[in-house]
């Protein structure tokens, strides 16, 4: 079995007032149709929050202020290939201002739309997202690990997750 190792971020960027997150519609592979947070691939020499920056900038428009990782992820076999392994590191932001409610992004990935937090749960996800968006902003829950095992035809079928200790934070 050949290995493929992807590292990557996404970032859930959230509107105090209304309540919203910024999410994408994506428009491409692997994730067609779905929402998600703005992410991709991390770049050689990049740190994972350099790389969240950049690809919030590419998808977005949008510079972020300060950002927060809180979980470090681990999908195993999400595309149906028991070889493929992604790392993910999750950041949280909050948004810097005045936005407009819906937009094109700037690379082409999908439609961007604010989305108000109560709806947020409702809509059509990677499997892994919903089991952890709750976590997210809430402040009383910890930074977190998560590993989650796929099916040859990529559907989730195990997931743990588990709270970071020790003060390290989220890294992969």
């Amino acid at each position: 079995m050949n290995r493929m190792l992807r590292r990557s971020v996404v970032c859930f960027i959230r509107a105090a007032e209304p309540p919203a997150v910024l999410l994408i519609k994506r428009r491409r592979a692997p994730d067609r149709g779905r929402w998600n947070a703005p992410g991709g691939g991390i770049e050689s020499g990049e740190t994972t929050e350099e790389a969240c920056r950049r690809e919030v900038l590419e998808e977005t428009g949008l510079t972020l202020g300060a950002v927060r990782a809180r979980a470090a992820l681990v999908l195993n076999g999400w595309d149906g290939d028991p070889g493929t392994v992604e790392e993910i590191c999750v950041f949280t932001a909050e948004d810097a201002g005045d936005l407009d409610p819906a937009w094109e992004s700037p690379s082409g990935e999908g439609w961007l739309t604010w989305v108000p937090w109560t709806e947020a749960r409702r809509l059509e996800w990677p499997e892994d997202v919903p089991l952890y968006l709750e976590r997210l902003f809430d402040p009383a829950s910890p930074d977190f690990a998560g590993e989650f095992f796929y099916d040859q035809r990529g559907r989730l079928t195990r997931a743990v997750l588990a709270p970071l200790t020790g003060g390290a934070g989220p890294n992969p």
